[in-house]
């Protein structure tokens, strides 16, 4: 395996997640790689907020590239504005919804423990 992953704009490939199921839509960015220690994807939350909350092992990082975020982490609301980023114990239940009427866009990063 080569030892890097390059996915261009255009090369993207939707996939699902258990947050699929929810209204989440994820875009992988470094499938080409098939072992690593962190997994990168493009998120776009959905309008309304699922009543699930998810729960991983590892470490997230949430940078958001476009629209406004609602974040429910640890029973607090923290809302985010483009170019925030936050960075969380995954272990914390979370989930998290656009604001407004259009989808909003993030980079999310989950460090991927134990592969």
């Amino acid at each position: 395996e080569p030892g890097y992953s390059l996915v261009r704009r255009h090369q993207r490939q939707r996939y699902a997640r258990e947050g699929s199921l929810y209204g989440y839509h994820y875009e992988a960015v470094a499938f080409r790689k098939a072992i690593k220690k962190m997994e990168p994807f493009i998120v776009s939350p959905p309008l309304l907020t699922p009543r699930k909350f998810f729960t991983h092992e590892g470490d997230e990082l949430l940078f958001v590239l476009s629209g406004r975020v609602q974040v429910s982490l640890a029973g607090e609301h923290i809302m985010l504005n483009p170019g925030d980023c936050l960075y969380f114990d995954a272990s914390i239940p979370h989930r998290s919804r656009s604001l407004g009427k259009k989808l909003s866009r993030a980079l999310v990063v989950v460090s991927a423990l134990g592969t």
